[in-house]
């Protein structure tokens, strides 16, 4: 006798992710077969579970007559940038010179108070507290940013005060 095997599929919303994305759902059809590797749970799969680069994942299928069926698909994971803050100090003085932020990698988005492009500028920020935060998107669409407090004191200006020698 021959049986009619019934197609396994696999249903994903996005075969591109980036390594810090949140879990994305499979759907399967029809239910109640297996995963290979074993990593789905609760019908979401983690980035974190794969590796950087192509995965493969398989579903497979086995019917009453114990015919069995597959489906495979390739996950791209793409690594989330990482990203460092130089040339800062946690502290300055409203009077200080401007200074120029830098961020690796290059190519993002400085943003907060005192901030003109990529320059700090410490007498437009507010006194007390400033947090300046780093946005950056890679070419494959993954993002990240860091943040930094940052100190700027009120300048107070000093005087000398001549009295009357005469």
């Amino acid at each position: 006798t021959v049986y009619e095997s019934i197609q396994a599929n696999i249903l994903l919303s996005d075969t591109s992710i980036c390594s810090n994305s949140s879990e994305i759902r499979v759907e399967v059809f029809p239910e109640d077969g297996y995963f290979s590797p074993n990593i789905i749970v609760d019908s979401y799969l983690s980035p974190s579970d794969l590796d950087i680069g192509a995965n493969t994942i398989s579903y497979f299928y086995n019917n009453e007559n114990n015919c069995l069926s597959k489906d495979s698909v390739q996950i791209m994971v793409f690594e989330t940038p990482q990203i460092q803050l130089l040339n800062l100090n946690s502290s300055y003085c409203q009077t200080d010179n401007p200074f120029e932020l830098i961020a690796i990698p290059e190519g993002g988005l400085f943003i907060g108070n005192g901030v003109v492009g990529n320059s700090f500028y410490p007498e437009n920020a507010d006194t007390g507290e400033n947090i300046i935060s780093y946005l950056f998107e890679s070419p494959q669409g993954c993002s990240a940013s860091d943040s930094i407090t940052i100190t700027v004191y009120e300048s107070i200006q000093a005087n000398i005060l001549l009295s009357d020698t005469s």
